[in-house]
C-alpha cells in the first residue's frame, strides 16, 4: 500500500480504561475534510467527524486497543509503540506523521517504532495541530476510547466518569471497585501511583476501623 498514515493515541494519562491509538491512511497530509484536534470539539462533533471520515472511501481507518493490563506489564510507552508498529506494518505507507509521545526525541520515536526501510515516520510535538491526517487520527483514538468507557459502564452498571486521576468520580469508582473487588477493577490501571494511594487509603481506613 501507499499514501500517508496519521498516528495519534488517547488514553495515555487515565487510571481507567484503555489507551487507543487510532491510523488513518490517506492520499495526503492535508486531506481537506474539515479534521481539526480532537481536544478543541465536542464529543458530539467528533462524532459526527468520526462518521465523515469512514464514509470517506479515500481514507482507511484503523485503531489499536491497548488494554490496562497490557500496559501494567509493558508500561505505557512501550505498549503505546507497540500498537504504532503494529498499524505501520498493516498500512505499509510511504510516509508516517506521528503525535509525539512525551518527551521523547523524535530519534528515539523512529528507533522505537522500528518501521520498515522504505517507509519514512515524521514524529512532532502538536503534529495534530500541523497536519489533518494525524487530527483526523486523534478524532478517531479519542471517539473510541469514550466508547470503550461507556460501553464498559452500560455493561458492568456503574459510572466511572473521565477515567482520568482528576476526576473525583473516577476516584470514587476506584473507591468503591476496590471496597467490593467488582469485575470493573480490572479495567482501573495497578500500576499507577493514583491505584495504589486509593489502595492504601482505603486498607488504612480499613484498619481503623477494626481498632
Amino acid at each position: 500500500m501507499s499514501g500517508v498514515l496519521g498516528i495519534d493515541e488517547a488514553g495515555r494519562g487515565p487510571v481507567f480504561g484503555p489507551m487507543v491509538v487510532a491510523g488513518v491512511l490517506g492520499p495526503d497530509k492535508e486531506l481537506g475534510v474539515g479534521a481539526r484536534d480532537s481536544k478543541r470539539l465536542t464529543p458530539g462533533a467528533r462524532r459526527r467527524k468520526l462518521l465523515e471520515l469512514l464514509r470517506d472511501e479515500r481514507l482507511k481507518v484503523d485503531v489499536e486497543v491497548v488494554w490496562p493490563w497490557e500496559i501494567d506489564e509493558e508500561g505505557v510507552s512501550e505498549a503505546g509503540f507497540r500498537a504504532m508498529s503494529a498499524l505501520i506494518r498493516r498500512h505499509d505507507p510511504d510516509l508516517v506523521l506521528v503525535d509525539k509521545p512525551g518527551n521523547y526525541d523524535p530519534e528515539r520515536v523512529k528507533r522505537e517504532l522500528r518501521p520498515p526501510s522504505d517507509v519514512k515516520v515524521i514524529a512532532e510535538d502538536r503534529a495534530d495541530e500541523r497536519y489533518e491526517i494525524v487530527s483526523a487520527a486523534s478524532i478517531v483514538a479519542k471517539t473510541y476510547r469514550d466508547w470503550i468507557v461507556r460501553l464498559l459502564e452500560r455493561e458492568f452498571g456503574a459510572s466511572v466518569g473521565s477515567g482520568y486521576p482528576s476526576d473525583p468520580r473516577t476516584i470514587e469508582a476506584l473507591r468503591r471497585e476496590l471496597e467490593r473487588r467488582g469485575p470493573l477493577l480490572d479495567y482501573f490501571r495497578r500500576s499507577w501511583s493514583t491505584y495504589d494511594r486509593v489502595a492504601s487509603e482505603r486498607k488504612q481506613s480499613t484498619l481503623d476501623e477494626f481498632m
